[in-house]
């Protein structure tokens, strides 16, 4: 089983800078969402970070996003960006 540690890293960087993914194999794991440089449907959804590394994960394109937009909200606050048309 997993050890203590595991079980305290998972509560210390949830909620922080991470979003959750799944693998194929149904494993779940967290990502760094600062790190995000793309993510794209090929068709498997893959995330590519700033330090070249490439994941693939279960979840469709949408739903990274989504989840990438509720991080950064938790972040600012949920402070909401308003479009101004000029």
């Amino acid at each position: 089983m997993w050890s203590k540690s595991f079980y305290a890293f998972r509560k210390l960087w949830r909620g922080t800078k991470v979003i959750q993914v799944t693998r194929f194999n149904g494993s779940q794991f967290y990502i760094n969402a600062e790190m995000i440089q793309m993510v794209e449907s090929t068709p498997d959804t893959v995330i590519s970070l700033s330090n070249n590394v490439k994941v693939v994960v279960k979840e469709p394109p949408e739903v990274i996003v989504d989840r990438i937009v509720a991080y950064r909200r938790r972040i600012l606050g949920g402070y909401q960006i308003e479009h101004q048309e000029k």
